[in-house]
């Protein structure tokens, strides 16, 4: 009888440890299945590290959850603030902004906050168009326009187009400085000659911009003052000609730039009965008064590079015609 009652009590000793077994290894996967999820991290746009000019940065919450998020973020110098403003809209990077670093964070009711998304940006000044003069002559030596209300230390993109091929450029200036020519393109049957040429530094106030040929002939001048500029802007420089009808765009050889916020200049050629337009490739140019004379249409143009690379500049023609290019990247 004693060795039954021993034997009992043994058994019931077993089996309850079994099920205290069993109920913490259930508790544990109680505990899992109702752990509180975590929000996935948010994005930001554009991608960091970024270098460039004035940009909207974005932040996008993550798919999971996949309805009531709230962002927070906050800006700092040292990558090391803690998000509490509530992102209402893009952040606004630009010369003026006192921070470096966007740090960002997914919150949501019933889940723990995402881990801290961290962008970085370095603001690099902007090149950006300023100002313009023009002036046509039919049979002329020496052609001038005037750049009013100019900025010390901008530069000046100039695109001559002379009616030959033999009559060449003596000289350019403004405000008495001489400037380089950047490139030259001709096509011989018209006859024409495209000239780019690049002066930087110029004085402020009013600068008068002069071309003086080697002989009297047909001649357009256009001026384009750029401003936030470095001290030597020239940044590469292409062109491209076509004798006869060759399709409907303009194509200059490639700039290779060096800066990502890099401003293209383009000038462009055709004949009157070719309505020309500013070209959308690689970068969406926006075309700027020109000269007007018989003959010859002209179109200068200019448009703003995201990255530093290689671009092609473009014009774009109503009708397959012959046509010339220029163009020069502006740092």
């Amino acid at each position: 009888m004693g060795a039954r009652k021993v034997k009992t009590t043994w058994k019931l000793i077993v089996a309850f440890l079994f099920c205290l077994a069993c109920a913490a290894q259930n508790s544990s996967i109680v505990q899992t299945a109702f752990a509180t999820a975590t929000v996935d991290a948010p994005t930001i746009t554009p991608l960091s590290p970024y270098t460039g000019g004035s940009t909207s940065v974005t932040i996008t919450p993550s798919t999971s959850p996949a309805t009531g998020q709230t962002l927070i973020y906050c800006t700092d110098n040292l990558d090391t603030c803690a998000p509490s403003i509530v992102y209402a809209g893009p952040i606004t990077f630009n010369g003026s902004s006192t921070y470096t670093y966007v740090r960002a964070q997914g919150t949501a009711a019933g889940f723990n906050n995402s881990p801290i998304t961290t962008w970085q940006g370095t603001y690099v000044v902007q090149p950006s168009y300023f100002g313009q003069c023009n002036n046509f002559n039919s049979f002329i030596g020496t052609l001038s326009c005037t750049l009013s209300g100019a900025n010390a230390g901008d530069s000046v993109n100039i695109g001559l187009l002379v009616n030959s091929t033999t009559i060449t450029v003596s000289s350019v200036t403004v405000g008495g400085n001489s400037c380089g020519a950047a490139v030259t393109s001709q096509q011989t049957p018209a006859p024409s000659t495209l000239y780019a040429y690049h002066c930087d530094n110029i004085s402020a106030g009013t600068n008068t911009v002069t071309v003086t040929l080697s002989s009297a002939a047909k001649l357009y001048l256009s001026a384009a003052e750029l401003t936030n500029v470095t001290t030597s802007s020239l940044d590469g420089y292409g062109q491209g000609v076509c004798n006869s009808a060759c399709g409907t765009t303009a194509t200059s050889s490639a700039i290779t730039t060096t800066q990502p916020t890099d401003l293209l200049w383009a000038m462009c050629i055709s004949s009157t009965s070719i309505t020309l337009t500013a070209g959308i490739t690689p970068v969406t140019f926006t075309s700027f008064p020109a000269p007007s004379g018989s003959s010859t249409l002209v179109l200068p143009e200019y448009g703003q590079a995201g990255t530093a690379g290689s671009y092609a500049p473009t014009c774009r023609l109503s009708a397959s015609a012959g046509w010339i290019i220029v163009s020069m990247g502006i740092k």
